[in-house]
């Protein structure tokens, strides 16, 4: 799955003319959370991509937070 994620997110990225390191922080974001692609912000030496990557992982979090609740309420039904 993370395989698949990558070689859309990818060509997407290209597609929109992102660098390369926004596309890789953002599909950490993504797939593991704000820590994580905070972490290999931090180690790649991408300092200006640290506070995004977190910030994109929070959003991510709370977007599916209301999504986990809207299906759940779907399913009692």
């Amino acid at each position: 799955m993370v395989v698949v994620h990558l070689l859309a997110l990818v060509p997407a990225g290209k597609l929109l003319t992102l660098d390369l390191a926004e596309v890789m922080i953002a599909s950490n974001a993504c797939i593991l959370g704000p820590a994580p692609a905070a972490a290999l912000a931090a180690s790649k030496g991408w300092q200006p991509l640290v506070a995004p990557g977190i910030l994109v992982g929070m959003f991510g979090y709370a977007i599916a937070t209301f999504i986990g609740v809207a299906v759940a309420a779907v399913l009692a039904l």
